[in-house]
């Protein structure tokens, strides 16, 4: 399985799903195209990420 981290979260990605070919190669002009995550996302899942982690400590 490969992991892919990222500050306290870790997603760990089964070996028989494969990323498409053009993963990964987002133009500038693509990229600005994105909608933008709602402030406060970031937090919630930091604070998910912490609870999940406390819960597997007990």
């Amino acid at each position: 399985m490969a992991e892919i981290k990222h500050g306290v979260v870790t997603l760990e990605v089964a070996d028989h799903l494969v990323p498409p070919a053009e993963a990964g190669n987002l133009t500038a002009e693509a990229l600005n195209k994105l909608r933008k995550a709602r402030l406060g996302v970031g937090l919630a899942c930091e604070a998910a990420a912490t609870s999940i982690e406390r819960a597997g400590e007990t």
